[in-house]
């Protein structure tokens, strides 16, 4: 009797449309059902049916799930699943992620809090995009003092840190001269990748050892 091998079907994750569409809801119904406060690991597990490994994987978006686990987080939160909210990582996404680091290094030094923050979803996906699928090196945010330039970074940094081993956050604000901030940045960044701590006397060669460490490791630096 000839036996039918049963097919594996890949898992998969949220795109960052999806991830999206997911946080935003969150984020409504935390603010209306639970005073503002976020819902912890097990409410979240509560909600969607779901183990607490399965809403980790989900919201982390680095490992793969099948797609009625995607379905219950969304049925969660009254969302309509659709095609475009999540897909099955190519290998290469797949050894991004192998190397994307869970704990990465971070020194956020003086950065706002940003406990209380709303909208600015549409913002944050562009530059999540930006930055995570067009792999972008530089991106600038522009504008008149005051309408939250330094709390948005803030906000993204913190949701795509664990795509980086090293996250440094510097204030321009007291206007330090260039090679301070270099040797400032470096001495973080050496330090955390466990290279040789000597920082070079000149302006040249903290430019080349900066050019080292960010190009043979993914370093996350925000200047504002």
């Amino acid at each position: 009797m000839k036996q039918h091998t049963k097919r594996r079907h890949r898992g998969v994750i949220l795109t960052l449309k999806g991830w999206d569409k997911l946080q935003t809801a969150r984020g409504t119904a935390e603010l209306d059902e639970n005073g503002g406060n976020s819902f912890t690991l097990e409410e979240l597990g509560d909600r969607m049916k779901l183990a607490l490994h399965t809403v980790s994987k989900i919201i982390g978006r680095q490992e793969v799930v099948d797609r009625g686990s995607l379905q219950k987080a969304f049925n969660a939160f009254k969302l309509e699943l659709v095609k475009s909210d999540y897909t099955q990582p190519t290998e290469e996404s797949k050894d991004v992620e192998v190397r994307s680091c869970a704990n990465p290094q971070q020194d956020w030094g003086e950065a706002p809090d940003v406990s209380i923050f709303y909208n600015r979803s549409n913002e944050l996906l562009q530059l999540r995009r930006w930055m995570l699928e067009e792999r972008c090196r530089l991106v600038a945010l522009l504008g008149i003092g005051g309408i939250g330039k330094s709390t948005l970074a803030v906000k993204l940094g913190l949701q795509v840190q664990s795509e980086f081993d090293v996250v440094v956050w510097r204030s321009l604000q007291n206007a330090p001269s260039l090679e301070e901030l270099l040797a400032n940045i470096l001495q973080f960044l050496l330090w955390s990748l466990r290279k040789e701590v000597l920082i070079p006397d000149s302006f040249d060669g903290k430019l080349s050892k900066l050019r080292e460490c960010i190009y043979s490791n993914r370093c996350l630096i925000i200047l504002y």
